[in-house]
């Protein structure tokens, strides 16, 4: 969180993007991508998803970071639980970000799902690129990796980033009328919380 503030307070270009620094780009993406980008708020594109056991790459096919959609799109209430919940398979439009100051909170695991939520939460229109333009890799050790492996306690951050979408909700007038998609995403972390216990 405290990198990816620092990168954003120093950003100055039209666009903002996330690369994890154990991943990888395809060559030309940022160009691809801006060639096609008009007024949208975002643009959400495809990951190749790899696990890396034993030093060999093995291609994972869960088609979580698969897009839902494709080409512009005003997403609806039931669209967010269609968006993964990786910062880096997006490209934002600064002005966006900075008109909410919207930024990771600090000291918990899975802030992406903060930025994500609170970000299309406001801002709706949307381009999708199935192209799968960004490689991610899963390496043993990881966050996610330990996610998956049961790691004691991480289980409560999925509880405590609750509380920075609530108190962002709260603050741009999107509860109470938003209740019923807040707790919904309450219901999707206490699941997967319970999943990592």
């Amino acid at each position: 969180s405290a990198a990816r503030n620092a990168g954003l307070e120093a950003a100055r270009g039209t666009c903002i993007a996330f690369v994890d620094s154990d991943d990888e780009v395809l060559p030309d993406i940022w160009t691809t991508i801006l060639e096609e980008v008009d007024t949208e708020d975002a643009v959400c594109f495809s990951a190749e998803e790899i696990r890396i056991d034993n030093g060999r790459q093995i291609p994972v096919k869960s088609g979580y970071f698969d897009v839902a959609f494709q080409g512009v799109k005003v997403l609806r209430d039931e669209d967010l639980f269609k968006l993964s919940m990786t910062v880096w398979d997006k490209l934002f439009r600064r002005s966006k970000i900075e008109a909410c100051t919207l930024r990771f909170p600090d000291g918990v695991h899975f802030e992406d799902n903060v930025f994500v939520l609170n970000f299309f939460i406001l801002y709706r229109n949307v381009r999708f690129e199935p192209r799968k333009l960004y490689r991610y890799f899963r390496r043993e050790g990881s966050i996610m990796d330990n996610a998956f492996h049961q790691k004691t306690g991480l289980a409560f951050d999925l509880i405590k980033i609750l509380d920075p979408i609530y108190d962002f909700w709260m603050q741009h007038k999107f509860s109470p009328q938003n209740q019923s998609i807040f707790e919904r995403i309450c219901l999707q972390r206490l699941q997967f919380a319970l999943q990592i216990c």
